[in-house]
């Protein structure tokens, strides 16, 4: 279960059935399910699999808000399907004269950073489970010492938005490889730094044919999933194209 919003979609004319007006539809907010798996109530017997978590193939939208997403919308909205989950009750049928009850087991997994921010109530850049700054972050003993929130886990760890940031993380080193610096605030720096993207990024074109960090309206940039999946599927040459180490 999860919720995410999209913005840049076209602007119509037409009026909504509501009568409302000023409302806008260039932004859209989708709340949507996907089930992963039916199984026997002790889980020895799987009876079905989905064989694309990923896919949209059985993502069927339960909640179309045209909204701009806002900490406050998607904090009403989680409240809402939380609230539904809270209330869901068993499924009763019956298969070839037996009586089947079928229970429903729902978890907000599908949900991005900022999303997760909004449920734990954190920063875009705080960890939301032990609640670690970037001030701390590269304090291996500090963070060891940080106590997880445990009831946190249950939102899951999304591994393609972990692709994301690292394949994000591994292109910012590789711009700022010339100054040795995370921060940039000298003009002459910058300079160094844009330069250096541009040469990156033309060459991850050339000879990985990968189109990276450029903007989308309305969807973030070019930064995907898959572009990162592909990036790290030819580690040797992301190697030598951005000079960073392969064993990293």
């Amino acid at each position: 279960m999860g919720c995410d919003g999209s913005s840049g979609h076209s602007n119509y004319s037409q009026r909504y059935s509501t009568g409302e007006e000023g409302q806008p539809d260039t932004s859209l907010l989708a709340a949507c399910p996907v089930p992963l798996r039916l199984h026997t109530t002790n889980g020895t017997r799987i009876i079905w699999n989905n064989p694309r978590p990923s896919s949209t193939r059985f993502c069927q939208p339960i909640k179309l808000v045209f909204e701009k997403e806002t900490t406050e919308l998607a904090k009403k909205e989680i409240e809402n399907i939380e609230r539904q989950i809270a209330d869901l009750q068993p499924t009763f049928m019956k298969v070839n004269e037996k009586k089947v009850i079928v229970t429903h087991c729902m978890k907000m997994t599908m949900i991005d950073g900022k999303t997760f921010g909004v449920v734990t109530e954190t920063g875009v850049q705080v960890c939301g489970v032990c609640k670690a700054t970037p001030k701390v972050m590269n304090d291996l003993e500090a963070v060891a010492k940080l106590v997880p929130d445990i009831s946190k886990f249950e939102y899951g760890l999304s591994t393609l938005h972990a692709y994301i940031r690292v394949f994000e993380c591994i292109l910012h080193i590789a711009y700022r490889q010339k100054i040795k610096k995370w921060r940039v605030s000298k003009p002459a720096e910058k300079l160094i730094v844009k330069q250096t993207k541009m040469e990156i990024v033309k060459k991850i074109k050339e000879q990985m044919f990968l189109s990276v960090d450029i903007p989308k309206p309305g969807h973030g940039t070019t930064n995907d999933g898959n572009t990162a999946s592909l990036f790290f599927e030819q580690y040797s040459l992301a190697s030598s194209v951005t000079g960073i180490d392969e064993e990293l």
